[in-house]
């Protein structure tokens, strides 16, 4: 978790162009060792360029603790995005990319 969440940053800045974030949580049961530990540093921390996170299943709690953190550092220009389905994921990012100003 901790590893994959360095690497994103690492990797997001040095991407020339917008990036958006898909988290998958359809198989997950519980959040990871340790991640309400680390959310706060990753909110304060996230790459300018990254302005999209999809959160796909993941429980009401995991839920509720990244909308907190949103609401404690918040980024009006990032979009955090709740969906179900992965194929919901995709069609919401089909549609970002289309709309107007997406570069």
């Amino acid at each position: 978790y901790h590893t994959a969440i360095e690497e994103w940053q690492r990797l997001a800045t040095v991407i020339p162009h917008k990036v958006a974030i898909l988290i998958d949580l359809t198989q997950s049961t519980t959040l990871p060792r340790g991640a309400m530990n680390v959310f706060g540093t990753t909110a304060q921390n996230i790459p300018a360029n990254t302005d999209l996170f999809i959160i796909i299943g993941g429980d009401s709690l995991f839920c509720s603790v990244l909308t907190a953190t949103q609401n404690i550092y918040p980024h009006p220009e990032k979009q955090l995005i709740f969906v179900t389905t992965p194929e919901e994921a995709h069609s919401y990012l089909n549609e970002y990319h289309q709309a107007p100003g997406y570069q």
